[in-house]
């Protein structure tokens, strides 16, 4: 059986790294302390299996109204995604500490201007935050695990080498 990919991630011709809103989940670090775990709201299988029956039906009956339905489809694959965000726990002393019940409580809160005034979750409210996008981070993975290229942001004309060098000596 062959394994399905709607997204055209693992084509040959798609060895760059392109971020999709629609799809992608971060891992975020606030202050440098609170890990939090972001995802878009909007189920990325239910799209990918949309994007496959429109697919397959526009291969089976070329219409315009399928081939119209299908790049409006396509087009929400590139629009920003409204994010859930989950804390999953905190930096301390080199060690991460996991929440502890991380399905007790959605995020930490935490209080902003003098006095306490508005309280808002802290993943809102920070002065830095680092973000990882783990899903294009694992996409890359895998294609190098296939054998497929990989172009790595910041060397578009050159793909990044899939084959281990050998160490001289």
């Amino acid at each position: 059986m062959q394994e399905s990919d709607p997204f055209m991630l693992f084509a040959a011709h798609a060895s760059e790294a392109i971020p999709m809103a629609a799809t992608d989940e971060y891992l975020d670090v606030a202050d440098g302390r609170r890990v939090y775990w972001r995802k878009p709201r909007r189920d990325p299988y239910a799209l990918a299996c949309e994007l496959q029956r429109l697919s397959a039906a526009c291969r089976r009956d070329d219409t315009p109204a399928l081939q119209e339905e299908y790049l409006e489809l396509l087009a929400r694959l590139r629009e920003p995604a409204d994010h859930s965000c989950e804390w999953i726990g905190t930096v301390a002393d080199g060690r991460f500490r996991p929440a502890p019940d991380r399905f007790a409580e959605r995020s930490p809160r935490m209080h902003q201007g003098p006095e306490g005034g508005t309280t808002q979750s802290f993943a809102e409210s920070y002065a830095s935050k680092v973000s990882v996008n783990v899903w294009l981070a694992a996409r890359s993975m895998k294609r190098r695990a296939l054998g497929l290229a990989v172009t790595e942001p910041g060397t578009r004309n050159r793909p990044a080498l899939t084959q281990k060098r050998a160490i001289p000596g």
